[in-house]
Parts: structure tokens; sequence; C-alpha cells
């Protein structure tokens, strides 16, 4: 988003000096803007007092903020998603007036005309895919922020079992076993286990389904 940002306004003033330098050649001095803004520390801000550098006041704090911990490829790495959003703002209305002259050279051109017009042309919001990315931020999140299961018995709620395991091993203040370990012993001294320990349960659609005892 920051890059963007610095995009979106090194267009807007070097488009305020004229707009065919910028079709034919675009912005050069991207990354020696990013460098320069990073390090000045005395800009009143641009829009403010039309004082400073070549980005608002908010924009350079941001670039500070992204740049802070990161060294020398932080740098290009920041210039050069600007510059691929600067070609994406210069490369759009002129594919929008191909495409419209094409729509009206058609035989359908009445239909496609209010297809065309009826199009949807705003700013890319904040995590959409771009032309140059594979993938978008909420994708790319997703795969981040996933919600693994924890190591544990392979049962259904095997985070929760652990955690009551734990709550009943503090209270009745002696280490858990499972069921498992007491099936070793004959089947009179695991029926008297049952009914003098406190059961481990815990719920399966509604129902509570028997886990272990407490030894």
């Amino acid at each position: 988003m920051t890059a963007r940002a610095i995009g979106w306004e090194l267009m807007g003033s070097s488009l305020a000096k004229g707009t065919k330098n910028v079709v034919e050649s675009g912005i050069s001095d991207v990354e020696a803007v990013v460098r320069r803004e990073k390090n000045d520390d005395n800009k009143v801000g641009l829009l403010r007092h039309g004082l400073g550098g070549r980005l608002r006041r908010v924009t350079q704090d941001n670039l500070k903020k992204v740049l802070k911990f990161r060294g020398d490829s932080g740098v290009k790495q920041m210039s050069e998603h600007a510059r691929q959003y600067i070609n994406q703002l210069v490369a759009e209305p002129i594919a929008h007036v191909g495409v419209r002259r094409f729509v009206e050279e058609g035989e359908r051109r009445g239909e496609l005309i209010s297809n065309y017009e009826s199009m949807k042309k705003e700013r890319t919001v904040a995590g959409a895919r771009q032309p140059t990315t594979d993938s978008s931020v909420y994708s790319l999140s997703r795969g981040v922020l996933f919600r693994r299961r924890k190591p544990g018995l392979g049962l259904p709620g095997a985070g929760w079992f652990q955690r009551e395991r734990g709550k009943l091993r503090s209270r009745e203040g002696c280490p858990p076993s499972f069921l498992v370990n007491v099936r070793r012993t004959n089947p009179t001294t695991r029926s008297s286990l049952r009914l003098r320990l406190p059961l481990l349960t815990f719920q399966v659609y509604g129902r509570t389904k028997f886990v272990g005892v407490v030894t």
C-alpha cells in the first residue's frame, strides 16, 4: 500500500509538469526519491505548506516505518513496486482507449459500448491482485493465518482435550494416564477404577464420549 501511495503521488507531481514525457518515458528517478525521502527528517510536508520533497508527510512517515529495519534491498524492492504501479497507471487509460476503439469498430458495437460504459473504473483496492503478481494479499494471508491442528491424540478437539487434562491434573494433584494404559490390568481392576476415579470425557455431536480415567 505504501508503494502504491508513492507511485500515485509521484505520478501526480509528474503529470503537473506535462503528460507527454510521462507517457513516453515514464518516471525514472523513483529509487532516488525513495532514498531521499527515507533519510529526510526536516521536511515540513509537500501538500500542506508547498515545501519539502515530492511525497506527502504521511506517506513519508509510512515509508520510514516500512524501511526502518531493512537495508538497501528494501529500498530497491519498494522502488520496484512503486515503479510497477506507475506503469500500471500509465497503461490503463491507454488500454481503455484501445478497447473503446476496437469496440466501436465491431459489428455489435451498440451492445459492446453499453457494456464497456458500465465497467467499473476504480483505483485498485487494498489487497487486490496486481497484474505483476501471482496471487492476492488475501490468498497469501490465508496461508499464513491458517489455523493448524496442534499435535496430540489425533482426535476431534485434541487441543481442548489437552487443556481439560491439565485442569484435572492440577485439581487432583496427580498425573493423568489414558484408558489404554489401564486396560493392561485385569477387567475387574479396570471396572473399579472407573467407579472410584474421575472420568475424562469430551463432546462429539452433542454426545458425551468416554476417553480415559485419571489415575
